[in-house]
């Protein structure tokens, strides 16, 4: 009996069956790569229900009186008040910026090139946050790479600076100061992903996040960690993705180094319309 040939594949047919599975992979990627964002933004939502649970108990417990969004500590000893506006705003801030400990007791900010993770972790510790929300994991977004590229940039979210803030760029006529004065909390976001990039003064968020309300424009950057869109925390205590709408925000957002407000301003833009109509707002 003579013995079958096994038939082998032509260089034709392996390089069709290569080019069939590289093809593949080049459809199937970015799929792969949108899953994974996705993924990782469901604990950063998470963490944002987790927060804004602690904004609402906050002012259950306090008559209503809200967290506020101002953060600079401004180095003062442990117990004692400060007398200044921003500083008695800073009193009751639900976190703060990043602060060392002195031999005394007392706490020193530590801003700029002096700023660390540890710092950081310091000053969210130190807030009125802290009590409702220990879990120093909840502040930060598994997206956010900052802290693991630049040693700094642990805490992923802010408080919109019109609650209970002194700001140039929000004006006092904005502030809300107790819940019943935020309408249709639902409608309203209190807490938002923001983000600075190296090539800024600062690569940690160092404040309350800012819209201008004045000049109609951004004036510092929220994320964008999460296929082209934005994680919020609203006054009623549910959270949800918004996904950016106009070219101009991606461009911005996109750049290398994010300025803290783009040129020409986007004041007419949906994603600033929007924005601007749904922050905590005094006026409206």
């Amino acid at each position: 009996m003579t013995p079958r040939k096994e038939k082998a594949f032509t260089l034709i047919e392996l390089l069709v069956v290569i080019a069939i599975i590289a093809l593949l992979l080049a459809i199937l990627m970015p799929a792969f790569n949108k899953v994974k964002e996705q993924a990782a933004q469901i604990p950063c939502l998470a963490n944002l229900k987790t927060l804004s649970l602690g904004f609402y108990m906050y002012q259950s417990e306090n008559n209503g009186a809200l967290l506020s969004a101002y953060t600079w500590a401004r180095s003062w000893a442990n117990g004692t008040r400060p007398n200044t506006l921003q500083a008695a705003f800073a009193y009751d801030a639900w976190v703060y910026g990043p602060l060392s400990y002195g031999s005394s007791g007392a706490m020193n900010d530590q801003l700029a090139n002096n700023a660390s993770i540890e710092y950081e972790q310091n000053g969210i510790k130190e807030g009125k946050m802290w009590p409702y929300v220990k879990d120093i994991d909840s502040y930060h977004c598994p997206a956010d790479r900052r802290a693991s590229r630049n040693k700094v940039g642990f805490r992923s979210y802010s408080m919109i600076a019109t609650i209970r803030n002194a700001h140039a760029g929000t004006n006092l006529d904005h502030q809300v100061h107790k819940m019943n004065e935020i309408r249709s909390p639902s409608d309203k976001f209190v807490i938002v992903e923001a983000q600075r990039k190296a090539g800024t003064a600062y690569t940690w968020n160092k404040g309350a996040w800012v819209i201008n309300l004045i000049g109609n424009n951004w004036a510092e950057p929220p994320a964008n960690w999460h296929s082209k869109g934005v994680s919020l925390a609203y006054a009623d205590g549910h959270v949800d993705k918004y996904k950016w709408r106009s070219k101009e925000t991606l461009d911005w957002l996109g750049s290398e180094a994010i300025p803290d407000a783009p040129t020409p301003a986007h004041s007419d833009t949906e994603d600033f319309l929007y924005f601007s109509r749904h922050i905590p707002r005094a006026d409206r």
